[in-house]
């Protein structure tokens, strides 16, 4: 199990804590210091703790480019070789229509899969919500969706917990706060009241609209957000002048909606568990303070399906971990030329 190294602050408020408590009392309040920072306590790492761990099934969905398949059998090795996920545990789903090699390059891991129609032609990012639909999500306690571009370097393990969402805010702030008003309105919802900034950018924006790169979401709201994340998706489709120039965030836009409706707050999760290596690296760079622990690469691979370094000293050993893993997977390579490049 790993976690995220507590900043030198952070660490000095610990000691300061510490050094006022004795025995038992110190005990609490290192487990209360970990637990509020949801982080694992060493202690956890140890003895039976692991055994009572909550079942977790991590998924993401492959379309019909080449490309999607590579990421997605690079995505579940990382998981099963870093991140210590069962094969078992792990389920892709792949929409119609896709080659039937991805399939088999993907069972090969060991790892689920099953076919899914397309969500709407309008925007296949959305796809992705399908997975919503799926009956093997509705068993484990946890659920973590991904886009299947996405690198584990080690596990998440400490922040699948809670009992909301679990996400990262944005990179990119995109839709202004007046944007946002006028969404809002047009949906029935009051005005945005409370604001963040994107993790990256540092513009203003709301709490809950996330990346979607990665989410954590408890089983209870699986069936709630299989209810009414599509049905606004849907409903921002039929009106792209109120998410324009930004349609392609389209599902993101809607899932700030479906928060609403459903009156849910956002547990955020630090940059280091969705880290994008696709954009500016000294930005990147000021948002992180540690090496990430899952990296979102979007299409930056060479053609020899590797990870393009950073050249950032937190990223680059993490983006040589996964490339060892490229060179070290057969599979890999299989799915690499026989679709002539990714």
């Amino acid at each position: 199990m790993v976690a995220l190294q507590p900043s030198a602050d952070a660490q000095k408020q610990s000691a300061q804590l510490m050094a006022k408590a004795s025995g038992a009392r110190a005990e609490i309040c290192r487990k209360l210091w970990y637990r509020l920072r949801g982080l694992a306590h060493p202690l956890q790492m140890r003895s039976g703790a692991r055994d009572k761990r909550p079942s977790v099934v991590y998924s993401c969905i492959v379309d019909r480019h080449p490309r999607f398949a590579y990421s997605a059998v690079l995505w579940a090795a990382s998981l099963i070789s870093y991140a210590g996920q069962e094969p078992g545990g792990i389920l892709v789903q792949l929409v119609e229509g896709c080659d039937p090699s991805y399939r088999r390059a993907i069972e090969s891991l060991g790892v689920r899969t099953e076919y899914v129609k397309a969500f709407d032609s309008r925007h296949p990012l959305a796809n992705r919500l399908r997975l919503l639909e799926s009956e093997a999500l509705r068993v484990p306690d946890y659920v973590v969706l991904c886009d299947c571009d996405l690198a584990f370097c080690s596990s998440i393990a400490p922040w699948v917990a809670g009992d909301t969402v679990r996400a990262k805010i944005v990179d990119c702030a995109n839709l202004s706060l007046e944007h946002w008003r006028r969404l809002f309105a047009a949906a029935g919802f009051a005005p945005p009241s409370t604001t963040t900034t994107g993790t990256v950018d540092r513009c203003v924006t709301l709490p809950d609209y996330c990346n979607g790169g990665l989410m954590i979401l408890p089983r209870a709201l699986v069936p709630r957000l299989a209810d009414v994340w599509p049905k606004w998706d849907r409903w921002l489709l039929d009106r792209p002048e109120l998410v324009h120039p930004f349609e392609f965030h389209t599902y993101q836009v809607a899932f700030t909606l479906s928060c609403r409706e459903l009156g849910l707050t956002i547990d955020h999760l630090p940059s280091e568990l969705n880290c994008p290596t696709h954009l500016s690296p000294s930005a990147v760079d000021e948002s992180l303070e540690a090496p990430p622990l899952v990296l979102h690469y979007h299409s930056r691979l060479d053609t020899d399906g590797l990870l393009l370094p950073m050249g950032l000293p937190l990223v680059d050993p993490q983006i040589a971990k996964i490339n060892q893993l490229v060179r070290t997977t057969p599979v890999l390579r299989q799915v690499l030329v026989s679709e002539a490049g990714v």
